[in-house]
């Protein structure tokens, strides 16, 4: 199970978009759970809101295929940084949610040339529903370790719609629990 999710705390003071995913039994009881927090950003590189756009699943759509599209991309381009590749993954008028990266697969192809996307070192979940895929992975940028949701809208076999929360994993000292993974 997964949600993306925006918060307001004391009357807009603090204001955080939660990515979660949960692991569950048959009966839907929680087993584990990871999340990303991040702060809300108003004013995005695409103009985009970081929560809003498509929300209804096509449940229509071969699930498998969706996944198998996003797990590709994440391989090719996101870890092993064939970024000629893009384009056979994601299509040229990407609606892009996340903060820092302009809209269209040239917002994101400049964001993944750029230090601030580092490397995407592992990918430790995938999960989809028809058109919609999670991922949820780890990449290094900037001298830091970043567990980081990617929620993608899968359409005509291209990411149509991406949305992507991040957050600076903690060392192993100051974690309270078992860390991000």
């Amino acid at each position: 199970m997964f949600c993306n999710a925006y918060q307001s705390l004391n009357d807009g003071a603090a204001q955080w978009v939660t990515m979660d995913m949960f692991y569950t039994d048959a009966e839907g009881l929680i087993l584990e759970h990871w999340d990303t927090i991040a702060p809300y950003v108003s004013n995005t590189a695409s103009g985009e809101d970081m929560v809003r756009g498509r929300a209804a699943v096509d449940t229509s759509a071969d699930t498998d295929a969706s996944k198998e599209i996003v797990l590709e991309y994440t391989k090719q381009v996101l870890q092993e940084r064939e970024f000629g590749a893009l384009d056979q993954f994601v299509s040229a008028d990407l609606v892009q949610h996340a903060p820092e990266i302009a809209s269209g697969r040239d917002g994101l192809a400049n964001w993944l040339h750029s230090d601030d996307a580092g490397h995407y070192e592992m990918l430790f979940q995938i999960i989809g529903q028809g058109d919609f895929v999670v991922t949820y992975g780890k990449r290094h940028a900037g001298g830091k370790d970043i567990a980081i949701f990617d929620l993608y809208r899968v359409e005509g076999g291209l990411i149509v719609e991406h949305w992507a929360n991040a957050e600076e994993i903690s060392p192993r000292e100051a974690l309270g629990n078992s860390g991000k993974f």
